[in-house]
């Protein structure tokens, strides 16, 4: 995801993460006397980058598979394929764990599926408290990371890998 730059921002910010779970912020200078004006007086103010330069990388998931940035890029929310790579939230400042979900309980006949998280996304309004995961096992989750480490809600969705939120 792409931040910045908004108004009185110094410069922009992308946030990458591999497959094999880094954790990439790259930063971009900002001359706002070089920004073209947009298409309308509301408009926010297009700029080009040419160049992105790697700022800060860690190893925050072995398999990430998903991943969303939120809080303008303040917090970022992964999930992955395989045990201990269900949801995990960073601050990106600090590129300190925030909070770790732990996995379901185990169904009727004592097995639990490994995590394939396919898809995430921050609950709107909810200053990336509140995150919507989309499973391989077609099963969408809701985390509220201020009540419980285990999602609030888990429905079974039809029958395909959830990719999109």
């Amino acid at each position: 995801d792409l931040y910045g730059p908004g108004p009185g921002c110094a410069g922009a910010r992308l946030i990458t993460v591999t497959e094999g779970g880094d954790a990439v912020v790259h930063a971009a200078p900002c001359d706002p006397a070089a920004a073209s004006p947009g298409f309308g007086a509301d408009a926010a103010v297009d700029r080009i980058v040419e160049e992105w330069t790697e700022s800060v990388r860690w190893k925050a998931m072995g398999h990430a598979a998903a991943a969303r940035a939120g809080a303008g890029g303040a917090v970022l929310a992964l999930g992955g394929k395989g045990q201990g790579n269900d949801l995990a939230l960073y601050d990106v400042e600090t590129q300190q764990l925030a909070f770790k979900a732990k996995p379901p309980t185990l169904n009727w006949i004592g097995y639990r599926a490994p995590p394939w998280v396919s898809a995430l996304q921050f609950m709107p309004g909810s200053d990336c408290k509140r995150v919507l995961l989309g499973t391989g096992e077609h099963a969408l989750r809701l985390y509220d990371v201020r009540t419980d480490k285990r999602a609030v809600l888990d429905l079974s969705v039809g029958e395909a890998v959830i990719t999109s939120l």
